[in-house]
């Protein structure tokens, strides 16, 4: 019992070494900035990338197919935000955006069959592209989408964010009428729907009629990402940014009762992007020049206390996801998509629990 007690005392101590052992794998698809992905443990993994291009693969991003049909082509155009349904697997969405004349053209389209054909899914939408789509699952069995519009009253003047929500899985839109101004929706559970951006955090707990600030203890910075706990809803991860020359802002926030309250975790980065399988949070930053804090991607094992540099080969995280069961860290860069093997360590049973457990499984002998 002892020895047993000992051995799995090392490898808990272990664990964040071993996160990082195996060391990140470029998987491309091209080398560049990577705008948009999915969810890379539910069905097929989708990318989106600065050049414009779409890539598919089925088997993690080992292998990659170029996508194509059904999407706008042309000088200019360019993919954002991916979303999976929450209800159905072989379902997406993603933001795209057309250069016009004296403006830009958005599209939010759709694919149902695993993201290799999309048709246009933006009926009531209005002008302006859209810059994030979350799904959430529907408390009466069915789907809500949110969309952020960027909408120009007089081009080339700063746009405006609109909030949309659709009950048919993106057929039909309308404007969230309450949503706050300069808010981005950044995540979803349910009813309840978060939205973050310059003016700070905001909380709608009916699905967007009503809405309230929720920044006690949060810094007056840019609220840039936000992850929910899968097996505890009022657990909630925030990331913090900003995009002047100041750097007073950066930083990863937690909050244990649905973001009522805030408390720093020290994190120091310019924080992009955030995931959370409930045993650890990775926070995705970058890095803006010599004198800033560090970029890349840290973990955390302890709810935030300390943090560990898992050593991205670049400096920019723009997309951060983790992979099935929390095998796999998935980080897309200013370069290209790369993988971290993650190694999760299991409590070691004492042989004499296992012995207890078969005879009890048996009966008595």
């Amino acid at each position: 019992m002892r020895a047993a007690t000992a051995a799995f005392a090392f490898l808990a101590a272990l664990a964040p070494a071993l996160a990082a052992a195996g060391g990140w794998e470029f998987l491309g698809p091209v080398p560049d900035a990577i705008t948009g992905m999915s969810d890379p443990s539910r069905g097929s993994l989708l990318v989106s990338t600065q050049s414009g291009g779409v890539f598919r693969s089925e088997d993690g991003g080992e292998t990659w197919d170029p996508v194509t049909a059904g999407l706008p082509a042309g000088p200019g155009v360019r993919f954002s935000s991916i979303a999976n349904d929450a209800g159905d697997s072989r379902v997406f969405y993603m933001a795209g955006q057309e250069p016009a004349v004296d403006t830009l053209n958005g599209d939010l389209l759709r694919s149902v069959d695993g993201g290799r054909s999309w048709a246009f899914a933006d009926t009531g939408l209005g002008g302006g592209f859209p810059v994030k789509i979350v799904s959430s699952a529907d408390p009466a069995g069915g789907t809500i989408l949110y969309t952020t519009v960027c909408i120009f009253d007089l081009f080339p003047t700063p746009c405006r964010l609109h909030t949309f929500a659709s009950r048919n899985r993106g057929a039909t839109w309308n404007e969230v009428a309450n949503a706050p101004t300069n808010a981005s929706v950044l995540a979803a559970h349910g009813a309840t729907v978060y939205a973050g951006g310059s003016d700070g955090l905001f909380r709608s707990s009916n699905e967007g009629a009503d809405w309230e600030e929720i920044d006690e203890g949060l810094a007056r910075c840019d609220v840039r990402a936000l992850a929910i706990d899968p097996s505890n809803p009022l657990v909630l991860w925030a990331g913090q940014g900003e995009d002047g020359p100041r750097f007073v802002c950066g930083d990863v926030y937690r909050s244990v009762d649905g973001g009522a309250h805030w408390s720093s975790t020290g994190l120091g980065r310019d924080v992009t992007a955030v995931a959370t399988d409930s045993t650890r949070v990775v926070a995705g930053a970058t890095r803006s020049g010599f004198f800033y804090p560090p970029g890349g991607v840290a973990e955390s094992l302890d709810g935030g206390a300390t943090w560990t540099d898992l050593e991205l080969p670049t400096a920019t995280a723009l997309r951060i996801a983790l992979g099935s069961r929390g095998f796999s860290l998935y980080a897309g860069t200013d370069v290209g998509l790369y993988r971290l093997p993650l190694v999760d360590i299991l409590p070691v049973t004492p042989p004499e629990a296992a012995r207890t457990s078969s005879r009890g499984s048996n009966g008595d002998r």
